[in-house]
C-alpha cells in the first residue's frame, strides 16, 4: 500500500472514530434535562408549533404568539387552564404531574390544538 493511502485510511478512521463519540441531538420538542423550558409558537396560520412536546415532570413550557393576531391556550383535561396568548406576549406552566394534557385555541377551535406528554 502507497504511503498517501495509507494517510488517507487512518484520517477516515480518525474522523469515523470522532464520528462515532457524538451524540444526536435529541428530536424537536422533546426536554433533555428536568426543569428545562420548551417553546411552543402560535402562528397566523391557526396553529401550534410544534404541535406535540413530551417533556419530564418539572419542565416549564413556554407558549409564545408574535403572530399578529390573538389567541388563548385552554387545556381539554387535567388542571384548569385557560390563559390569553395576545400578540406579542407569552405565557408559561410547569407541569408537576405526569399523563398527556391536550390543548386548543378557544378562539380558533379545536383544528389549533396540541399535545404535552410529561413522563
Amino acid at each position: 500500500m502507497s504511503r498517501r493511502l495509507l494517510v488517507i485510511l487512518a484520517l477516515a478512521a480518525i474522523g469515523l472514530a470522532a464520528c462515532s463519540t457524538k451524540t444526536a441531538p435529541p428530536p424537536s420538542g422533546t426536554s433533555t434535562q428536568t426543569g428545562a423550558t420548551l417553546a411552543i409558537q402560535a402562528t397566523a396560520q391557526l396553529s401550534f408549533t410544534p404541535t406535540s412536546v413530551t417533556i419530564h415532570k418539572g419542565d416549564i413550557v413556554k407558549w409564545n404568539n408574535s403572530s399578529g393576531i390573538a389567541h388563548n391556550v385552554t387545556f381539554d383535561n387535567g388542571a384548569a387552564f385557560s390563559q390569553a396568548l395576545n400578540d406579542g406576549t407569552q405565557i408559561s406552566r410547569t407541569f408537576t404531574t405526569t399523563g398527556t394534557f391536550n390543548f386548543h385555541c378557544a378562539i380558533h377551535g379545536p383544528s389549533m390544538h396540541g399535545t404535552i406528554v410529561v413522563t
